[in-house]
């Protein structure tokens, strides 16, 4: 799959939610998946969760994200590679 499009936005500000880091795209089966750590509060905090969204159309639209892992509120997120 190619990227169909120069730039996109994935995901928007939403209550709660202070930081999204460390994001990885790849092309699996025909879909475009994007995956990145989301934190409630400061960069790199306790309570990090992995999140997923698919495009089907080449990055010009995306699903709203999924949790993919949810953390240990007590423990940093998982890494997803």
């Amino acid at each position: 799959v190619r990227l169909r499009v120069r730039e996109t936005i994935l995901v928007r500000e939403s209550p709660g939610r202070a930081y999204r880091h460390h994001a990885h795209l790849l092309s699996f089966k025909g879909e475009l998946l994007a995956t990145f750590s989301e934190g409630e509060r400061d960069e790199d905090m306790l309570g990090q969760r992995m999140m997923i969204a698919r495009s089907r159309d080449g990055g010009a639209t995306w699903s709203e994200p999924e949790t993919l892992l949810a953390p240990d509120p007590a423990e940093h997120g998982p890494g997803v590679v």
